[in-house]
């Protein structure tokens, strides 16, 4: 009887000590809480964690990928570091413009994310390069290789000398541009807008000019 009641009090140490290591161990685990600008939490987003910031803005090489769950919560390995460079995106909204790295704070990284504005789509971080990939007059293909380089003080430069300022009208949904030296001004009509490509249309002497550009990375 003395040994089936030690057993049993040796059995109730065992599980006790146990459950106390798991509960160690999930309280070190570290974890992503991804909320709207509203702190509202978002379920299913992507998460992506990156070994630059160069690799997070062209959205490639990345280390790890995870989703948040119906609480908005991803778990991240033990193994993850104090400060990470890390992108959360969910349709049209991203952490990209609000910042690339996060150091956490009791093992959880709060981010959040929301839609980025037309200008930062157009201009990155600053300064982007966007690759002419497609230019037609009234249809026909025409062969016209030139990149753009556009900046977020309203400045453009392409490869083949032009230069000049450019801006948004009616709500986003044109794009003008003007050229330095001969002062003239052609406007864009945005077809399609992500932060990878855009097709503007512009309709100007009787000719309609297609464009489609890439962004380059």
């Amino acid at each position: 009887m003395k040994k089936l009641l030690l057993l049993f009090i040796v059995s109730l140490l065992s599980v006790a000590c146990k459950k106390e290591k798991q509960t160690d161990l999930t309280g070190n685990q570290k974890q992503i809480t991804v909320q709207n600008e509203n702190g509202e939490k978002e379920s299913n987003a992507s998460v992506k964690i990156f070994a630059s910031v160069s690799d997070l803005i062209a959205d490639t090489n990345a280390v790890s990928m995870f989703q948040s769950n119906e609480n908005g919560i991803a778990v991240l390995p033990e193994n993850t570091t104090n400060t990470i460079i890390c992108l959360v995106q969910k349709g049209e909204k991203t952490s990209e413009f609000i910042s690339t790295q996060y150091t956490g704070v009791n093992n959880n990284y709060t981010i959040t994310i929301s839609r980025p504005s037309q200008t930062q789509l157009l201009c990155g971080h600053g300064s982007k390069k966007w690759l002419m990939t497609g230019y037609s007059i009234n249809g026909v293909p025409q062969s016209y290789v030139v990149t753009s380089t556009i900046n977020s003080d309203g400045t453009w430069t392409d490869t083949n000398g032009n230069s000049g300022t450019w801006h948004f009208e009616n709500n986003n949904t044109e794009l003008v541009y003007d050229y330095s030296g001969s002062g003239m001004t052609v406007v864009f009509t945005v077809l399609e807008f992500t932060k990878n490509d855009i097709r503007l249309r512009s309709v100007q002497s009787g000719m309609t000019i297609d464009m489609e550009m890439t962004a380059v990375y």
